[in-house]
């Protein structure tokens, strides 16, 4: 659907709207709300009827109201007047919380607010680099639950990094830049350490628990979500493509399916390599 409008905004935007668009959509993927895309395919196929204004409004305001359900769910609302689109596309995507380096950073910020509304912009300024005066007019309301839950989720975040656990803050910061890669989607490996999966879990194990759902991705996400796996598992690095690929082949029968997973896999490893943990 997002492809779609792109086709239908090209040359009819600026740019810049576009990129807006798009961004905000990949957040809502994210965060698995959908029902918006329903409204958007009766949008296209209405298209040729409207004028450029009208179908950017409409667009706009289709994306939109799928963003403030969302975080009329989490009981937060946001002041849109003062963000741009990628903005409020970078907020939802802090409000994910994935385990993430800034973790003890953001929790440290939790005490720093006199209510909910400072609480959540200075958490808010510590993900997004920015200063929580520039942040502050943009969040309006919080919810009284919400600080809270925020806390626990943090707490729960740097229970990862337990100095206990070798190589766990390289394997969450390496899964971090893997999934900023991929975009989109949530890979199955950021799910499963959000679920409270082990690091070093075995890569098997791994496969085994998502194999449903890894036979069911595009061929063209295969090698995304197996790379998440392993590096969760923390599989070594000069071992990263001979283990996926043996797991591609047990998954995928089709030799031209394997050739597509395997072209796309090696240049997402190459691009991880320099961050991928060494052992000493």
């Amino acid at each position: 659907m997002v492809e779609e409008l792109a086709v239908l905004l090209h040359n009819r935007v600026d740019p810049s709207v576009w990129d807006g668009v798009l961004a905000l959509t990949q957040a809502l993927e994210q965060h698995r709300a959908i029902l918006y895309k329903d409204r958007l395919a009766r949008l296209v196929m209405e298209a040729n009827n409207l004028d450029s204004v009208t179908l950017v409004d409409e667009t706009m305001g289709i994306i939109y109201g799928q963003v403030e359900a969302l975080l009329s769910q989490m009981q937060i609302r946001l002041d849109y007047d003062c963000l741009n689109h990628q903005r409020v596309a970078e907020i939802l995507t802090v409000f994910l919380f994935h385990p993430n380096d800034l973790d003890e950073q953001a929790l440290a910020a939790i005490g720093q607010g006199d209510d909910g509304v400072e609480t959540l912009t200075e958490v808010l300024a510590v993900y997004l680099n920015e200063e929580p005066v520039a942040l502050i007019e943009a969040v309006v309301e919080v919810g009284e639950d919400v600080i809270p839950v925020i806390e626990l989720v943090l707490q729960q975040n740097l229970s990862y990094q337990d100095e206990a656990v070798e190589g766990v803050q390289e394997t969450v910061a390496l899964m971090n830049r893997h999934q900023d890669l991929v975009g989109q989607n949530v890979t199955l490996g950021m799910e499963a350490l959000k679920e409270g999966t082990a690091v070093s879990t075995a890569f098997e194990e791994l496969v085994q628990q998502h194999r449903e759902q890894l036979q069911n991705v595009p061929d063209d996400q295969l090698g995304d979500q197996l790379l998440s796996l392993a590096l969760l598992a923390r599989v070594d690095h000069i071992a990263l493509k001979e283990e996926i690929m043996h797991f591609v082949e047990a998954l995928r029968d089709d030799p031209i399916a394997i050739q597509r997973v395997y072209k796309r896999l090696i240049p997402r490893i190459d691009q991880l390599r320099s961050l991928i943990h060494e052992p000493t």
